[in-house]
């Protein structure tokens, strides 16, 4: 049978070292949401990476194209949960327990149902017990980084969660942060401006329509997420069941079919609600 691929090609040093970081870790993968790995070959100072190209776009290809009209509210909050998912996945169920590292709108593949694939485990790194691990470079995308990073050199399952924390507001409003940083304004605060204000609808994608009610939800979601202390942002577990109990409150039941997820929930909003009241988990910016 027929099978689409893509090879991609690594040669310098740095280059080299993260591709076959990335090899260890997704032979190990096996999840409905991570790109697979087909096969890998190494010769003298180059290696090549075989994957599965089973997809018709990136994220950021339809987010940030202001003309496109691909991707209305269901698609891209059943695209949120479905990261949500994978991470939490990757953090508590995996083979390998892993932090992700570069979780972005260019590494998230969608087939032409939309359904996802998380790619780019070039920054990726084992969880250790103490779930807080030390590094001599900063990982990642520049502009999406996890402040601690910067700090401390540390990293944790929780700059995951800041990442998604981005890459949610980044859904949400249509906007690049990095294209932001550029006009002299930062996503985050773009936002927790505008939250504070309770305009919000102001700043959400023109492509797309939700109800306000959802629309805050998420937000409060991904706000929780890119709070700068990781102290404050819930672990990805915590997400998954926020975001799922919204999607059971708005009848999207068939996208909350988990094996580690109940959705004979009385109460849609307990969770969401018992975790936005803490008084530890205020918005802290």
């Amino acid at each position: 049978m027929d099978k689409d691929i893509t090879i991609a090609e690594y040669s310098n040093a740095i280059a080299y070292k993260q591709c076959m970081n990335e090899a260890s870790f997704l032979v190990s993968l096996e999840h409905e949401n991570v790109i697979q790995l087909l096969g890998y070959c190494i010769e003298r100072t180059k290696v090549y990476l075989l994957y599965d190209l089973a997809f018709n776009a990136t994220l950021a290809g339809l987010i940030y194209d202001p003309v496109c009209n691909l991707l209305d509210w269901d698609k891209r909050y059943k695209i949120i949960l479905g990261v949500a998912r994978v991470l939490v996945y990757l953090h508590n169920h995996a083979p390998i327990r892993i932090i992700h590292g570069d979780v972005n709108l260019r590494n998230i593949l969608l087939d032409e149902s939309f359904n996802l694939k998380l790619s780019g485990f070039r920054s990726a790194i084992t969880i250790n017990e103490t779930d807080r691990i030390y590094v001599d470079n900063i990982p990642g995308t520049l502009g999406i980084v996890a402040p601690e990073y910067y700090s401390k050199l540390e990293v944790s399952t929780k700059a995951d969660v800041f990442n998604f924390g981005v890459l949610v507001l980044e859904i949400m409003t249509g906007q690049s942060i990095i294209n932001l940083s550029v006009k002299g304004k930062r996503l985050i605060d773009y936002v927790a401006r505008n939250w504070l204000e309770g305009t919000l609808s102001n700043i959400i994608d023109a492509r797309i329509d939700v109800d306000a009610n959802l629309m805050t939800k998420t937000v409060d979601i991904g706000l929780l997420c890119v709070q700068p202390d990781p102290v404050n942002r819930p672990t990805m577990k915590v997400i998954f069941d926020m975001m799922a109990n919204v999607a059971l409150s708005a009848s999207y039941v068939d996208w909350c079919v988990d094996a580690d997820y109940d959705t004979s929930a009385v109460d849609a909003f307990s969770l969401y609600q018992s975790y936005a009241q803490d008084s530890a988990l205020k918005l802290h910016f």
